[in-house]
């Protein structure tokens, strides 16, 4: 049995995608989780990685993206694939290729204005690539996302809160209850 094929890191976080390229990562092949920190160099995906961890590779989040040009047409070829998240696109990604059926999850952020345009458009070529993914974000900003994840938070405090008083009566709640410190008054 060769050595290289007994390679195996489930989850790879790196901060240059060239380490891909030099041994023992470039002979890793059953890596689910692939996560790239910094691509500012990256013109394009590391392909020859990518077809090798193809069966196994479930989610491929790549950070700073904004020299990348284009995402390569083997990009249908991961069949494992269902998280692909890339931040800090930039102006240059301009069309994105089939993805496989396999994709639940794309979120492109900080996109250029020209990719989202193509992609609010109802019925274009582009929004039908894309149909087949169950949630899809293009153009949301990072900072927009933590908003969000913070708003998320907050109105799951709000409601555990309000279950807290339908199903307790006031007088019966620990004074430690937020709820109990929210309704006091000054």
């Amino acid at each position: 049995m060769d050595s290289r094929s007994s390679l195996r890191i489930s989850s790879l976080t790196i901060d240059l995608p060239s380490l891909l390229l030099v041994e023992p990562l470039k002979s890793l092949c059953h890596t689910e989780h692939l996560e790239i920190e910094d691509a500012s160099q990256m013109k394009s995906l590391p392909d020859r990685w990518l077809l090798q961890n193809s069966a196994s590779l479930k989610s491929l989040h790549i950070r700073k993206v904004k020299s990348l040009e284009s995402l390569q047409p083997s990009m249908r070829d991961l069949t494992s694939l269902q998280k692909l998240p890339l931040s800090g696109v930039g102006q240059l990604l301009g069309s994105l290729p089939d993805f496989p059926t396999s994709l639940l999850e794309l979120d492109i952020s900080e996109c250029g204005s020209e990719l989202k345009k193509k992609f609010r458009k109802h019925g274009s070529p582009e929004r039908s690539m894309i149909a087949h993914i169950l949630r899809v974000r293009i153009g949301i900003s990072t900072l927009h996302t933590h908003i969000l994840a913070c708003f998320e938070a907050c109105l799951l405090d709000v409601i555990v809160n309000l279950l807290l008083l339908l199903c307790y009566p006031f007088h019966l709640l620990p004074s430690s209850c937020p709820v109990k410190s929210m309704m006091r008054c000054p």
